[in-house]
């Protein structure tokens, strides 16, 4: 499967699969929902650490700040202004 290499991490849930690469970059497989869930991860680079949810995903960047993708129904993508700095 192209971009799966150099994986240091997989997150999984019951539609999908996340990797994260040695290099901060992710990639994802699985769900109907795939190409939503790639256009929605742009931003989802310099990337150390990840938790995955039933319907969403988070992402914690290097810089301390937080990106995630997925269903928004009550909230739980609003991390933009979360800040670990």
């Amino acid at each position: 499967m192209s971009g799966w290499e150099d994986i240091v991490a997989i997150y999984t849930m019951d539609y999908y699969t996340v990797g994260l690469a040695s290099d901060g970059t992710v990639v994802i497989a699985g769900n109907r929902y795939n190409d939503k869930m790639l256009n929605a991860m742009q931003d989802w680079e310099d990337i150390v650490a990840i938790s995955v949810g039933l319907f969403h995903s988070v992402g914690l960047k290097s810089d301390g700040t937080n990106v995630a993708f997925g269903n928004n129904m009550v909230g739980q993508c609003d991390v933009t202004d979360w800040n670990l700095n």
